[in-house]
């Protein structure tokens, strides 16, 4: 049963979850600008309020076709294991919260 108690608590979570999800939407919309303009400083970060931004970068890497197909035979293969039974699987819970 749930009580008032928990209804306060679960009405507040909903909450916090739509706050987030509109904060990280204003947040993707100016997310470009922002990283012109940290880029076009001399040392590619600047302190804002407490909290420092920088540019970063990161690899992506493009590999062979022997090695793609090699990963196509992995994903089949691991298809096949849990078909099969010989995969073990293990369940875990989490909450999910759509607005």
């Amino acid at each position: 049963m749930v009580t008032q108690e928990h209804f306060e608590t679960l009405e507040r979570y909903a909450d916090l979850s739509a706050q987030i999800k509109a904060l990280e939407e204003a947040r993707k919309a100016i997310k470009s600008e922002a990283m012109s303009i940290v880029s076009q400083t001399d040392e590619g970060k600047l302190d804002v309020n407490g909290v420092t931004l920088t540019v970063g970068t990161r690899k992506k890497w493009s590999y062979p076709y022997p090695i793609k197909e090699m990963e196509d035979e992995l994903k089949q293969a691991k298809k096949d294991a849990e078909a099969d039974g010989e995969a073990t699987c293990e369940h875990t819970q989490y909450l999910i919260c759509k607005a």
